[in-house]
């Protein structure tokens, strides 16, 4: 609601339930829809039709207004100047210039003023297809959703005055136009609200089939999945011209064969990474890079599609052109992302940095005083989930979390630095608490640990996104009949003053 006025406005997405001011509702109760438009007897723009839809009969006015919220949402994004919207048009006279947009699932249309004829019938449309989902399960707006409704629209009286407008009905119409009244904001809001509250029932009643999860999480695992492995790179050296001459190329590849041969004809060591780094490290001058338990999201380059094949097996070895490089690769292993995440709850007591960007012993040593100071004295209290949350508001010096108590949720494999990211997963029961160093280039320091518990797998996470949004899609692609009045005409935005 009021979108121009910086008021909160419910998101399209969630859009609520045609609501007439009635007895009812000044009572305090959910308002019910009505059939027909609301009505301003000295606005031709509040008496016709301009759209029945799943028979409830829309105003030109307020189309007008669905019209004119989604020309600013639209022309205000990326999307817009990507399909040559400019926003500087306004809505207004918009049957004059022709649609440059891509066409939308099979639609075509002449003029921008059709495009968002369209998109204002679309969210009509899915408002009142959630009417009739809250009306088949009982769901009402209550005295307090009203109650928020009139606090919202209160605060016209306050922009009225601001911007030096007598009542609050001169700023609604200079502002959303001309037939825009209090009356259609307040009953657009209640729509959204009695819609917003559908939508978000009938998500919470959504559940899904081990089957369905396991089925919809398949694709996730080569981004969630650890991979450990190692890769010896051969770069051939350029010449005086920067350019690399051929029999360098084919030195790096001759190099990177060697390098494969000797794998393969090695001694069979229990350690594949001991027999792989066995080459002899003068010739190269270095060992070979090692990467473990890294998730597959992070994995780029030539090699990534061959380790992230299912047929891989520990030990497998290729070699790869990677531009002018060579590089040998072999596979350690993979872990499955499909494991419980932790929820973690921690106070940072970062060290104070030396003019030279390092940090001292003695600065670490203060900070790990410190931390140790605090455990004591959350041991020294309630010892409970809700103490440490406290003294994690007090101390923390974590930006990201101590106004949360400390709280990270649904934490996975590799998502923190390292020694934080052990503790989480060292088997540890709800309570545990502990201290750790911590370090990442821009800090150092000790954090103190409070395991607070297992979450789901972040690939369940995933697959139970995708599914939810694929439901709701499939709950808002279902519009009622949109039969267009014979007052469509008159849905033609006015300049504000």
């Amino acid at each position: 609601l009021l979108t121009a006025c910086g008021a909160t406005k419910t998101e399209p997405a969630a859009t609520g339930e045609p609501a007439a001011e009635s007895e009812a509702a000044a009572a305090g109760e959910p308002a019910a829809a009505t059939d027909e438009p609301a009505a301003e007897p000295d606005s031709p723009l509040n008496t016709g039709v301009a759209v029945t839809i799943g028979g409830r009969a829309y105003s030109p006015a307020e189309v007008t207004y669905i019209y004119n919220s989604e020309f600013s949402r639209i022309a205000g994004s990326y999307a817009g100047s990507i399909m040559g919207l400019d926003a500087s048009w306004g809505p207004v006279g918009l049957g004059a210039r022709p649609y440059t947009g891509p066409e939308t699932e099979g639609k075509s249309f002449a003029t921008w003023r059709d495009y968002f004829l369209d998109s204002a019938y679309t969210y009509l449309g899915q408002v009142q297809h959630l009417i009739a989902y809250a009306r088949e399960n009982g769901i009402e707006l209550t005295e307090e959703d009203l109650a928020e409704t009139e606090d919202n629209l209160a605060m016209l009286d306050s922009y009225a005055a601001m911007y030096g407008f007598e009542t609050a009905e001169e700023f609604v119409k200079a502002s959303f136009g001309e037939g825009i009244t209090i009356d259609i904001l307040r009953t657009m809001e209640q729509e959204n609200m009695l819609a917003g509250k559908a939508y978000t029932a009938y998500q919470e009643s959504l559940s899904f089939s081990e089957e369905e999860l396991a089925e919809a999480g398949a694709g996730y695992s080569d981004d969630y999945d650890s991979f450990s492995f190692a890769i010896y790179t051969v770069t051939p050296a350029a010449g005086e011209d920067g350019q690399i001459p051929d029999e360098a190329r084919a030195e790096a590849e001759a190099e990177a064969d060697a390098i494969l041969a000797s794998y393969l004809d090695g001694d069979d060591v229990e350690d594949l990474y001991e027999r792989f780094n066995g080459y002899p490290e003068e010739m190269l001058g270095e060992s070979a890079a090692r990467s473990d338990a890294m998730l597959g999201r992070y994995i780029r380059g030539v090699y990534s599609d061959w380790l992230k094949d299912r047929a891989r097996q520990p030990g497998d070895i290729t070699k790869l052109q990677d531009g002018d490089s060579s590089s040998v690769v072999l596979f350690l292993g993979r872990e499955s992302g499909d494991y419980p995440t932790v929820n973690i709850r921690h106070i940072l007591i970062m060290a104070e940095q030396s003019e030279d960007g390092g940090w001292s012993e003695e600065a670490l040593e203060a900070a790990k005083a410190e931390a140790e100071r605090i455990l004591a004295e959350w041991e020294a209290g309630e010892k409970t989930e809700e103490s440490f949350a406290a003294l994690a508001q007090q101390y923390s010096e974590d930006p990201g979390s101590a106004s949360n108590g400390g709280l990270y949720e649904n934490v996975y494999k590799g998502q923190m630095v390292a020694e934080f990211d052990a503790f989480c997963f060292a088997g540890h029961e709800p309570g545990d608490t502990g201290i750790v160093y911590g370090s990442n280039g821009g800090y150092a320091g000790y954090h103190v640990m409070y395991y607070a518990g297992e979450g789901p797998s972040i690939i369940r996470q995933m697959a139970e996104q995708d599914l939810t949004n694929a439901a709701l899609t499939a709950l808002l692609a279902e519009l009622p009949d949109i039969v267009p009045g014979p007052d469509e005409g008159l849905v033609d935005p006015i300049a504000a003053d």
